[in-house]
């Protein structure tokens, strides 16, 4: 059985207002300093994969 990944919707909103921000960044050609707050290291790796995904 195939392991399904399980986000909350604020987590899959986070995740798309930075890739939301970093399309507009590359679209304008302008740098961007995205900071996003995680509560523990999984969560960061977690959140690390999705946008790699992205």
């Amino acid at each position: 059985m195939a392991k399904q990944d399980f986000h909350s919707k604020s987590f899959k909103e986070g995740i798309e207002i930075l890739t939301d921000e970093i399309n507009l960044a590359i679209h304008w050609q302008r740098p961007s300093i995205l900071l996003a707050i995680h509560k523990s290291k999984p969560e960061q790796i977690k959140a690390q994969k999705a946008l790699e995904k992205k």
